[in-house]
């Protein structure tokens, strides 16, 4: 940690420079470029260098009656610390800057063939209309067929019902022989209409056989 170099501190180490108060060879020097720095740069001294001077001050004190003598932490009163200023970042290469533009128009391209690939062409979007449609009125058509079923199955119950009155009396056979007419009828159409569906099918494997 440094603190910054005052006047008071410049003054303090001219003097003890001039009366050679700094032992340490590394101090000497730091001292002299502090004192032949401009106060207007920002200047840091260090720590070790301060605690040195202190030591030069404190025997100054104790054996000389001067008045430029005065306290360590006097020249530590319009000091602070010391931030020494960021280095400039590095220049930065061509070869580095086209590299990173290159890796900036891939991600952009990436970007916009997924935006691509998720839209819906009007194209698709018209398959998928022309489908719903063909699969809502299959749906209509197999509804209809089993009003239809049940309708015949109803009527056809109700027809023997009715007329297996001229064969018998008991109305358990009569309803025994109109349900087992329901459930004939029913069948027929059943298996007629399940054929009428899966026609086309068969007619396609047909044509794929033949064209092998």
């Amino acid at each position: 940690m440094q603190l910054a170099l005052t006047p008071r501190i410049q003054h303090a180490l001219k003097k003890a420079l001039d009366e050679k108060g700094l032992r340490s060879r590394v101090h000497q020097e730091e001292a002299q470029t502090a004192i032949d720095t401009s106060l207007d740069q920002a200047v840091g001294v260090s720590v070790a260098l301060l605690q040195e001077l202190a030591v030069f001050m404190s025997v100054t004190q104790g054996n000389h009656e001067k008045k430029d003598s005065g306290w360590f932490h006097e020249l530590l009163q319009d000091s602070r610390v010391h931030s020494t200023p960021p280095p400039p970042p590095p220049p930065k290469s061509p070869a580095f800057e086209a590299y990173l533009e290159q890796l900036r128009q891939e991600q952009a391209e990436k970007e916009y063939q997924r935006m691509v690939q998720s839209a819906v062409t009007p194209a698709e979007e018209e398959s998928v209309l022309r489908q719903q449609a063909k699969e809502l009125k299959q749906v209509k058509g197999h509804v209809a067929t089993i009003v239809n079923i049940l309708f015949s199955m109803v009527a056809v119950a109700t027809a023997v019902f009715v007329a297996s009155s001229t064969m018998s009396r008991d109305i358990g056979v009569r309803v025994l022989l109109s349900i087992t007419g329901a459930v004939v009828i029913g069948g027929v159409e059943t298996v007629l209409y399940v054929q009428y569906v899966h026609r086309p099918t068969r007619i396609s494997k047909k044509q794929k056989k033949q064209g092998l």
